[in-house]
């Protein structure tokens, strides 16, 4: 991976998190927590502008990827966690467990967590969780590039 993408990466990674801190600091202000307002809001300008820096010094085709490969990534594990969560696990298990999977960690949180495992879930959500990993694993593109679902 070149070193340009992987600075698209981390920009997007770091403007997203800078809009968190925004909003966390947009409720310290909706509730009146002075103490927890200019940490926050100076923390989500530092980050934005460090986030924004590799946006603008990086060429927009690289961007491009980068964005479509974070939305594959962020969607299938949306959808993934929903499917846990539509197949008896709670949100947050079926929502940490995608995540889990997806990004090869291991334990998740809830009934996944460290002091559960996978053995419990019923044999469909295996195959979901199979199915997330192996997706996270081999990475998105040669999968869809397989099917024939995304043509560069």
């Amino acid at each position: 991976m070149k070193t340009a993408t992987v600075l698209r990466y981390c920009g997007i990674s770091l403007l997203g998190v800078s809009l968190l801190m925004l909003v966390s600091a947009g409720v310290a202000l909706h509730e009146k927590s002075e103490e927890a307002l200019l940490p926050l809001s100076y923390a989500g300008i530092v980050t934005a502008v460090i986030g924004a820096f590799p946006l603008i010094f990086v060429p927009r085709q690289e961007m491009e990827d980068a964005c479509i490969f974070i939305l594959f990534f962020l969607g299938l594990t949306t959808i993934g966690g929903f499917v846990n969560a539509a197949g008896g696990m709670d949100l947050r298990s079926g929502l940490s467990a995608a995540i889990a999977c997806m990004g090869n960690v291991g334990p998740g949180f809830g009934s996944v967590g460290s002091m559960g495992n996978y053995s419990a879930l019923p044999d469909a959500l295996k195959i979901n969780s199979m199915v997330l990993m192996l997706l996270g694993r081999l990475e998105i593109y040669p999968i869809f590039m397989i099917f024939g679902s995304y043509k560069r």
